[in-house]
């Protein structure tokens, strides 16, 4: 049997809206075993003032050691509205794990704080320690309001479908509003210095970009700008020829990123402007980029039938260093990019490549019985330089992600690592780095512990995973 654990933490003379009663009550019923708890925050400005209709939505927690995206299993996490009094009444679980079956205490709720006249926060909080904790302030500033629009070359009519590219943008993933005269407003932005581009993203058509421009709080006429867009560059790839043809399957990625320099007066608070794009490797090993952000740096990771991209040479990584300004620190349980300058209209590269490894994974049930329709997951490491880590040859694109930015992804979706077994119980993970690699499986029956095994170049392994059913 399951217990509802609720907090109800509210001030002296701040009274739940009938609707907001429902709303709790609806919330904190026991859903998939899980127990809820409420905690009440307040929205402030820099005065201390109440706001009134911020939307205040979790997205993250942290249990243990570990900080993650909120657990699908969970459901969907309740956005809520602040009240006259600025607060806030958040939802969230009092235990939750990472997929691995072994339930933490929740210590921290992460959550994403908009409104209309202030800057978008992403604010953690801890979890209240004692019934009547005091009421956790979430502090807005008031920002300022870009107005840009993209045009061709030439002309000054704002075109359809572009998108702004900014340097460190707020928390929240509030899009730019399309005005009645084709200029985009932006929702308030810190007063920060900054460097954008636009984006032209016409369905069916290359991407095209403005030039990096920047914008500065001191400076009033920047709030307002007219940008031409023009074609990226289209770079031609192929993979080297020690991969037999013809490719079944494979991709690359290419993550592009703006300069920082170590003359720029903001140096220490500016971060590049990422862009990626993914494409697939052709049977002959040729792949096309068509439009890519001229003026950047790319870092390329690939996979081909049974093949990696090799590592950089020590020349390329340390110019990889020098643009982006950061201290070289190549550590031997990453993969990092091969890297190509892109300028122009045209480029071409050509990717070597090197064996990888291939892991046999066996799902076994409490009885020693094969597990059909688990899935296997590996989260081999990747680091871009000026961007951190993710998951190795991960196919996400920015041109996906063009109008919405949401504070978080699965990386599960867009990672070449996740399989499912087999009548057997089997899952086949390809394309592994060498090294000791991480294993998991599960599903809405079945978890298991995390198991690791040595990947061999050109050889495979086997592993088995015993399972146990969810909680």
């Amino acid at each position: 049997m399951h217990y509802v654990l609720l907090f109800v933490i509210a001030s002296l003379g701040h009274n739940v809206p009938t609707d907001e009663e429902e709303f709790v009550a609806s919330a904190i019923r026991p859903s998939n075993g899980v127990e809820w708890c409420t905690m009440t925050v307040k929205v402030v400005d820099p005065d201390g003032r109440a706001i009134e209709g911020a939307s205040v939505k979790p997205w993250a927690l942290q249990i243990g050691n570990g900080h993650g995206p909120w657990n699908d299993e969970l459901g969907s996490p309740r956005e809520t509205v602040s009240g006259r009094d600025g607060e806030s009444i958040v939802v969230y679980p009092k235990a939750t794990n990472w997929g691995d079956g072994k339930l933490e205490r929740v210590t921290s709720v992460s959550m994403i704080v908009n409104h209309p006249q202030f800057v978008s926060r992403n604010i953690h909080v801890n979890v209240p320690s004692s019934e009547k904790p005091l009421v956790p302030e979430l502090t807005l500033k008031p920002g300022v309001r870009l107005r840009v629009a993209g045009v061709e070359p030439g002309t000054e009519k704002p075109l359809d479908h572009c998108h702004l590219f900014i340097e460190n943008p707020d928390a929240g993933g509030q899009e730019f509003v399309r005005e009645a005269d084709g200029w985009l407003q932006s929702p308030p932005i810190s007063e920060d210095r900054r460097r954008f581009r636009i984006i032209h993203a016409e369905p069916g058509r290359p991407p095209r970009f403005s030039q990096l421009v920047a914008w500065t709080p001191d400076d009033p006429a920047s709030r307002e700008q007219r940008l031409e867009v023009r074609a990226g560059t289209r770079v031609q790839g192929r993979i080297s020829d020690d991969v037999a043809r013809p490719i079944e399957r494979g991709h690359v990625v290419a993550w592009c990123g703006s300069p920082i320099r170590k003359d720029d007066p903001d140096q220490g608070r500016t971060r590049p402007i990422m862009w990626l794009e993914t494409a697939a490797i052709e049977r002959d090993g040729t792949f096309v980029f068509e439009s890519l952000p001229s003026g950047y740096l790319a870092q390329f990771y690939a996979f081909a039938n049974d093949s990696i991209s090799a590592q950089p040479t020590d020349a390329a990584y340390e110019l990889c260093c020098k643009w982006f300004n950061v201290e070289p620190q190549k550590q031997f349980v990453f993969r990092y990019g091969q890297v190509l300058r892109i300028a122009g209209t045209k480029s071409a590269l050509t990717l070597e490549m090197e064996p990888a490894g291939e892991v046999r994974v066996k799902c076994l049930g409490p009885e020693g019985r094969p597990v059909r329709g688990v899935t296997v997951s590996s989260w081999p490491n990747q680091f871009v330089v000026g961007a951190g880590s993710t998951v190795f040859c991960d196919r996400r694109s920015s041109l996906s992600r063009l109008g919405s930015v949401p504070p978080s992804y699965d990386w599960r979706d867009t990672s070449p690592y996740v399989a499912k077994t087999d009548a057997e119980g089997m899952a086949v993970i390809r394309n592994l780095p060498t090294g000791n690699q991480s294993f998991m499986a599960s599903s809405d029956v079945w978890v298991s512990d995390e198991v690791r095994a040595e990947v061999v170049p050109g050889k495979r392994t086997e592993s088995v995973i015993k399972l146990r059913r969810t909680p």
